[in-house]
């Protein structure tokens, strides 16, 4: 798991499988619009990880503002991916993440990180 600036087009499209296996099972996007289009090129920092059958089951992107986005394959969690994928964005510049939906899972994962919420964004619709 060593973090890299470009993705190649075999990661990047694993990636996208990946955030949209994590979206259907959490119900909620596991990725931002901006995080997604800088799979593609960008100034961010990737970190991947893969299983021993070489899927992608870890996926981390570094922000050039030190903000980062992270998700971990539903079936891999509570191993310890989540927590590997973040000590890895911290150590190129990761200072701060988003949770794309107040789960109980990002809760305790952010518990167990120290981590508290600093804003929370409402996504409003007309009835």
């Amino acid at each position: 798991m060593t973090p890299t600036r470009l993705p190649s087009p075999a990661d990047a499209a694993d990636a996208r499988v990946l955030a949209d296996a994590v979206a259907e099972y959490d119900g909620v996007a596991a990725l931002s619009e901006a995080t997604l289009l800088n799979l593609e090129g960008g100034n961010a920092h990737h970190v991947l990880r893969r299983d021993a059958h070489d899927r992608l089951v870890g996926y981390a992107q570094v922000h050039p503002d030190g903000v980062a986005e992270l998700c971990v394959a539903p079936d891999m969690r509570r191993r310890g991916l989540g927590s590997a994928l973040l000590e890895k964005a911290s150590r190129v510049g990761a200072r701060a993440l988003w949770a794309h939906g107040n789960l109980p899972a990002a809760q305790g994962f952010a518990a167990r990180h120290d981590l508290a919420v600093v804003r929370e964004l409402h996504r409003m619709v007309r009835d």
